[in-house]
């Protein structure tokens, strides 16, 4: 028996597709954060997690804008009928799809890296972060009740599945649509099959105006001062 040893290889997985929606998000996305548009951290991130190039979808009149912030071999900048077809051949090839806010900017690429994992073995996973506001009920104009929040989630980011489960879901909804906001996302799959969702970390908060970007880049801030010590 020779003494070399045995390299086990994992199967082999077909290439997850990553995309970056940009549209309905152009004012914050396209901030200053650091040296470099809000938006090219989630960019990056994504990039490290799955190892290809990552998909921007803008509209076409932010295409060139957006291809001159590239970074050479980051992403390109896509189209919604161009999405379309990217979801259908990566059903073909039965590869994951991971759909990433540019608004979480400072998510890490090993959670995002997770979440595909997970993806490319078939489950239909979401990042999400406790609920820390007061949840009411209301009827007719009138308040009624306090929820429970600790019973909430809300929406993070990414979304990662299947391509064949989005391709499913095009056939019942307007996919261009849905594809632009995470909540309408996973509410649209929980209605066609089974989505778990993943407690995300704290570094996952989005970016909702002006006030929260600069909180976010407080954070980012302290973060760097940390990992500099």
């Amino acid at each position: 028996m020779s003494g070399v040893p045995r390299l086990l290889l994992a199967p082999t997985l077909t290439t997850p597709i990553g995309i970056v929606p940009l549209i309905g998000r152009e004012q914050l996305a396209y901030a200053r954060f650091g040296d470099a548009p809000l938006f090219m951290a989630a960019v990056g991130a994504l990039h490290r997690a799955i190892d290809s190039t990552v998909h921007l979808l803008v509209g076409s009149a932010r295409a060139a804008s957006a291809q001159r912030d590239a970074q050479v071999g980051s992403y390109d900048a896509v189209t919604v009928p161009e999405v379309f077809e990217l979801v259908r051949e990566a059903a073909e090839r039965d590869s994951p799809i991971a759909i990433h806010d540019p608004l979480c900017p400072l998510l890490s690429s090993g959670f995002l890296a997770d979440l595909v994992s997970r993806a490319s073995l078939g489950e239909t996973v979401v990042g999400v972060r406790p609920v820390i506001d007061t949840v009411k009920a209301v009827r007719d104009g009138a308040i009624v009740r306090t929820l429970d929040r600790d019973a909430w989630r809300s929406v993070a980011s990414p979304v990662a599945l299947p391509a064949r489960r989005l391709l499913e879901l095009s056939k019942v909804t307007d996919l261009a649509g849905t594809l632009l906001r995470h909540d309408v996302l996973v509410l649209a799959l929980r209605e066609v099959g089974p989505v778990t969702l993943v407690p995300a970390p704290a570094a996952s908060l989005r970016v909702h105006d002006s006030s929260s970007l600069a909180l976010l880049r407080g954070f980012d801030a302290v973060g760097h001062r940390i990992r500099e010590r």
